[in-house]
C-alpha cells in the first residue's frame, strides 16, 4: 500500500445518545477499532475520529483534509499527520472537552494558590492564624476547614460532570475508559489534565508513580477498564444489585454500581490531589510567615535574598535559601559574626524520620556576604515522639528542638536567640499569660506581604 492510500473501513456498530452519534469500525488489522462521534446539537455540526489499536495508530492515521465527517484512514505521511494535528487542535479549541463542562466552582478548587487562601482569609485572617501558632497552635488544625471547604465544593463540581456529562459513558467502563484517555490526550494545561486523572483514578503523582509516562497510558486505561469491571463484578455477587436514582437540579440519572464505582474512583483521587496540594501550600507559606513574623517581632530586619554586602553590627534574616552545599535552610538570621540557621516543619509524631533528618542539613561554619560566621541551629516542629533521639541528635550538632505544640515555644526560641547573639529582648522575659496581649501588639506592626511575595 503506497502512502496516503485510503483503507476500507467495516462498520460494527451505530448508537445515538442525544445528539451525539457514536459509530464503530473494525481497524485495519482486525485486533482494535476505529470510533467516530457526530454531534448534530441545534447550531452547529461537527466530528471526530480517533484509532482505538495500539498497533494501527503505529503505522495509520486518520486524514481530515476533506472534513470532520469525510475523514480517511491512511498510511502516515507528512500529509496525514499533519492533518490529524490540526483536527485535534481544532477539536481543542470547540470547548467540547471534559474539563469545559466541569463547574467553575470545581475548576478553581483543583488546585490550591496562596492567592486564593490568602484573599479568603484576609490579612487580618492570617495574622491570627500566625498569632495561635506562636501561642502553641496546629496551624493544620486552623487550616483544615478551608480545606474541607474545597474538598465539599469540588465534590459536588464532580458530581454535576457525573449527572451532566459523563452519566451517558458509564454502561460500559472501556468506553468509559477510552473516553476519558482520547480528552486526556488532547488537554491543554495541568488542570484539564489532572481533571481526566482523577477520573481514571489517577493524580499527577500517580501519573509519575504507576504509569510512569503519559506515553503509557493506554495500557493503563485498558487494564482500568478490566480492573474495574471485575470487581464490580465481585461487590455486586457479595452485596446484590445496586439501583436508584439521583437528581440534580431538575436532572435525574439512574444509579447502578458502575456510576457509583466511577464517582468514588473519581473522588477518591479528587480527595488525595486537594489533600496534598493543600499541604504544601499552606506548609511553605506559613513556615515563612511565622518565621517572618516572629524574626521581625524581635528586630530582625527583612532581605529578600542573603545580602551581598552587610556591616557585622546589621540585625538581619531571609528565608528559604539553598546554601553552596544544596541545603535548604527555612531562615538564616545573622549579627556580629554569628548566625542561626532555622528550619521549620509541621511535622507530627507520625513523621519522627523527617524530624531526625532536620538535624544533618547544618554546618558549623560559614561564610555570609564575605564574612566568616559561627553556626548554630534550630530546629523547630510541631511535636517530638516520646522514644525519639531528636533532641540527642540535635545536640551533637549543636543545635535546640523546639516544639511548637508547647504554649511557650516563642519565648524558649527568643531565649535562644538572645542566649547565642548576647542580645536582649522582651519577648525572652515575657510569662506565658502575657504573651497574648503582647502578640495582638506586636503583630499589628508586622507587614506579612512581604513574606507572602
Amino acid at each position: 500500500m503506497g502512502d496516503n492510500e485510503e483503507v476500507e473501513l467495516r462498520l460494527l456498530s451505530r448508537k445515538k445518545d442525544g445528539n451525539i452519534i457514536k459509530y464503530i469500525y473494525s481497524c485495519p488489522c482486525g485486533r482494535g477499532t476505529i470510533e467516530e462521534e457526530q454531534d448534530y446539537t441545534p447550531g452547529h455540526r461537527n466530528g471526530f475520529a480517533w484509532i482505538n489499536c495500539k498497533n494501527c495508530n503505529e503505522r495509520y492515521a486518520i486524514d481530515f483534509r476533506h472534513g470532520d465527517l469525510h475523514w480517511y484512514v491512511v498510511e502516515k505521511g507528512q500529509n496525514a499527520i499533519a492533518s490529524t494535528e490540526k483536527n485535534v487542535n481544532r477539536y481543542r479549541k470547540e470547548k467540547i472537552m471534559i474539563y469545559d463542562n466541569f463547574d467553575e466552582l470545581g475548576k478553581n478548587n483543583i488546585k490550591a494558590t496562596r492567592t486564593d487562601f490568602t484573599s479568603t482569609i484576609g490579612v487580618d485572617g492570617m495574622k491570627d492564624i500566625i498569632r495561635k501558632v506562636l501561642l502553641g497552635g496546629n496551624v493544620r488544625d486552623i487550616t483544615e476547614f478551608i480545606t474541607q471547604r474545597r474538598l465539599i465544593s469540588s465534590y459536588a463540581a464532580m458530581i454535576d460532570l457525573f449527572v451532566n456529562t459523563l452519566i451517558s459513558k458509564t454502561g460500559n467502563i472501556q468506553e468509559y475508559s477510552d473516553y476519558v484517555a482520547r480528552d486526556l490526550e488532547c488537554a491543554r494545561g495541568n488542570k484539564q489534565k489532572t481533571l481526566d486523572l482523577w477520573l481514571m483514578g489517577l493524580t499527577k503523582k500517580g501519573l509519575d508513580n504507576i504509569v510512569r509516562d503519559e506515553a503509557n497510558l493506554a495500557s493503563y486505561k485498558d487494564s482500568f477498564a478490566v480492573s474495574t469491571t471485575e470487581t464490580i463484578a465481585d461487590i455486586q455477587e457479595k452485596f446484590g444489585g445496586l439501583s436508584g436514582t439521583l437528581k440534580l437540579n431538575g436532572v435525574e440519572i439512574n444509579l447502578d454500581w458502575n456510576v457509583l464505582s466511577l464517582l468514588c474512583i473519581a473522588l477518591g483521587s479528587q480527595t488525595l490531589s486537594i489533600r496534598g496540594s493543600a499541604k504544601s501550600m499552606n506548609g511553605k507559606l506559613f513556615e515563612k510567615l511565622i518565621l517572618g513574623s516572629l524574626l521581625t517581632i524581635m528586630g530582625f530586619r527583612y532581605c529578600s535574598a542573603p545580602p551581598a554586602r552587610m556591616q557585622k553590627t546589621d540585625k538581619l534574616f531571609w528565608l528559604s535559601n539553598m546554601d553552596e552545599n544544596e541545603r535548604e535552610t527555612d531562615a538564616t538570621l545573622v549579627y556580629n559574626g554569628i548566625a542561626i540557621s532555622i528550619d521549620i516543619g509541621f511535622i507530627g509524631k507520625g513523621n519522627p524520620e523527617i524530624s531526625l533528618d532536620k538535624v544533618t542539613r547544618f554546618n558549623r561554619y560559614k561564610q555570609i556576604a564575605g564574612m566568616g560566621h559561627e553556626m548554630k541551629t534550630i530546629i523547630i516542629v510541631d511535636t517530638v515522639a516520646e522514644n525519639s533521639d531528636l533532641f540527642n541528635k540535635a545536640k551533637r550538632v549543636d543545635g535546640i528542638v523546639l516544639q511548637m505544640s508547647q504554649n511557650n515555644w516563642v519565648i524558649d526560641f527568643a531565649k535562644t536567640v538572645c542566649r547565642v547573639f548576647s542580645i536582649q529582648h522582651d519577648l525572652s522575659t515575657l510569662r506565658v499569660e502575657q504573651l497574648d496581649a503582647y502578640l495582638r501588639r506586636e503583630m499589628a506592626r508586622v507587614n506579612i506581604n512581604a513574606f507572602i511575595e
